[in-house]
């Protein structure tokens, strides 16, 4: 299903289906919008969501056009990848192309991978947002840091039912993170 306008939710709950989004999605101003189970392909615009929540089981958002952004601010971010299926632990996806990413002041809570080469991420953190995820894999260009919270990031592939991509047990491996300049 094509949508062909920017979807634009502020300060209700609202339900999504999955399709493909062609200007973009974006949720703000204390919205609170569910995803159904599915492939979401933002195709134009960009990944919006401003002082809101957006949750879903099952999910894959793909980042499917050169450019796309991400810009959590003030976010609650509960996405689960789908367990079975051609996206089975993909939570977040992309064009292999140069983007800048924003994460801000947000509680981001995903159980599965994202995957955006080409993708750079400014997050600011504040505060100590509790994380439910068992664990989330980040395969990014890079990411700057900055704050004085605690940026939480699970690790846990034996404590999850989502499956982890078993292509993915590489070196550090399961438990021993590592930063990279």
């Amino acid at each position: 299903m094509l949508i062909p306008d920017s979807i634009r939710i502020s300060g209700r709950a609202s339900t999504l289906d999955p399709g493909s989004y062609s200007s973009g999605l974006s949720i703000t101003n204390r919205a609170a919008v569910t995803l159904r189970p599915g492939l979401y392909n933002i195709i134009g615009g960009s990944f919006v969501v401003n002082n809101a929540t957006i949750m879903g089981d099952g999910v894959t958002v793909s980042l499917a056009t050169p450019g796309i952004s991400i810009d959590w601010t003030d976010a609650k971010i509960q996405i689960t990848a789908p367990k079975s299926g051609q996206y089975a632990g993909m939570a977040v996806i992309g064009a292999c192309n140069p983007a800048d990413h924003v994460i801000d002041s947000s509680t981001i809570d995903i159980t599965g991978v994202v995957y955006l080469i080409g993708g750079a991420f400014k997050w600011v953190s504040s505060g100590s947002p509790e994380v439910a995820s068992k664990w989330t894999t980040w395969i990014v260009d890079g990411f700057s840091w900055s704050g004085d919270g605690t940026i939480n990031v699970n690790f846990d592939i034996d404590g999850s039912d989502g499956p982890y991509p078993k292509a993915l047990y590489v070196i550090p491996g399961p438990g021993k993170p590592r930063l990279i300049e």
